[in-house]
């Protein structure tokens, strides 16, 4: 195997890494299988399970700061589990992601907990100036271009921020001290190659050096990775090696992976809410999660049809009927999370997100208002 290994690496020196990372893993897949049956591997394997279980002093695994969903879905799981979040273009998975990322990172309950956050989609300077709107609930526009509004205070004020200056120091100081901690690790594809074996080598460093952490590694976007030995492939095999090389991650680094995908063009069509059976590319990856969080925003798919939105009472607009002019409650979108499979704690349903769209903020509804948009859709 070592002797192919070299021959190949001759043949294709540029995937000398991947080639390696592959061969790696076929050397520990047949390590394990040459052993067969232990008494004491097996024994010992039970003790483990039974150490983990000794641990769990809460019902809730990693929580996220989300009442309803950690109560419901038993918060992020600490160990082993591969979750999708599926969606159209522009519905708001990313989002959900930002928020995440810091609610978990600065979650006091949350004490083992890491979070790796890596993005297949935005650099690092998109997306912390993502990370620190949807925290301060302040346009990212502001965090993407502050020279500009600190020059121009006049414009910063338009947006209801008196004091930018203090509000970029805090917020950079905010992020800075997570990033030190080591609760929250951000990296782009600059920093990790756009390759599952990539991420996985990324992944193992962080477990090597974290042992006892729990680490819920968020990855946007699936789709966009890469996977050795395809080549520009995206068909059936390729997605569904990506899929088996996630769920082996999970279990052999002991990490909840929760990952954004993409959706076929055949689930694209209005009205239509995304489902679990519908991830692009393979049917392997249903099988694959352990549950599925489908994200949809009805004002993105329907516009003025939409019927699932909120109502911001502290923005309003002029709006024209018969002639007269009036003021009304600007519209804002409700990002649903649609659970429909779920091996971790049995909830299926729909829980519902308040959305500011310039600062990307998401906060979770009322019991009451969950209430009121699930019976209107029935």
């Amino acid at each position: 195997m070592i002797s192919k290994m070299i021959r190949d690496i001759n043949r294709n020196p540029g995937r000398g890494a991947s080639l390696m990372v592959e061969a790696m893993s076929e050397i520990d897949l047949v390590d394990k299988q040459k052993h067969g049956y232990d008494l004491r591997s097996a024994v010992s394997a039970l003790d483990l399970a039974f150490e983990r279980a000794d641990k769990n002093d809460s019902r809730v695994g990693i929580y996220t700061g989300f009442e309803l969903l950690d109560d419901r879905l038993s918060g992020i799981p600490k160990f082993d589990k591969f979750i999708s979040v599926p969606g159209k273009p522009n519905a708001g998975k990313s989002t959900v992601f930002d928020n995440l990322a810091w609610h978990v990172a600065e979650d006091g309950r949350n004490k083992d907990a890491i979070v790796v956050f890596h993005t297949a989609d935005d650099s690092l300077y998109e997306r912390h100036s993502r990370v620190l709107g949807s925290k301060f609930n302040i346009p990212s526009e502001l965090f993407e271009t502050p020279k500009f509004y600190l020059e121009h205070p006049e414009l910063a004020k338009e947006k209801g921020i008196e004091d930018f200056q203090q509000v970029l120091s805090r917020a950079r100081l905010w992020l800075r001290g997570l990033f030190e901690a080591e609760r929250l690790i951000i990296v782009d594809i600059n920093e990790v190659a756009p390759t599952f074996p990539a991420l996985g080598r990324y992944v193992t460093d962080i477990r090597k050096r974290f042992p006892d952490k729990h680490i819920v590694v968020l990855e946007d976007n699936f789709h966009l990775l890469e996977m050795p030995g395809f080549g520009k492939d995206s068909g059936e095999a390729k997605i569904a090696a990506s899929s088996h090389f996630m769920k082996q991650m999970c279990t052999q680094q002991q990490v909840t992976v929760i990952a954004t995908m993409e959706l076929p063009k055949s689930s694209l069509d209005q009205w239509k809410r995304p489902d679990f059976t519908n991830l692009k590319g393979s049917g392997a990856i249903p099988y694959d999660i352990n549950a599925n969080w489908s994200v949809h925003n009805d004002m993105a798919d329907m516009g003025d049809e939409a019927t699932v939105y909120w109502e911001d009472v502290d923005h309003q607009h002029v709006v024209q009927a018969a002639g007269v002019d009036y003021m009304e409650n600007m519209r804002m979108p409700v990002l649903e999370i649609i659970v429909d499979k779920n091996k971790i704690s049995g909830f299926k349903g729909t829980l519902f997100f308040k959305m500011w769209p310039e600062s990307g903020r998401i906060e979770e509804c009322s019991v009451g208002q969950t209430k009121a948009f699930t019976e209107g859709l029935r």
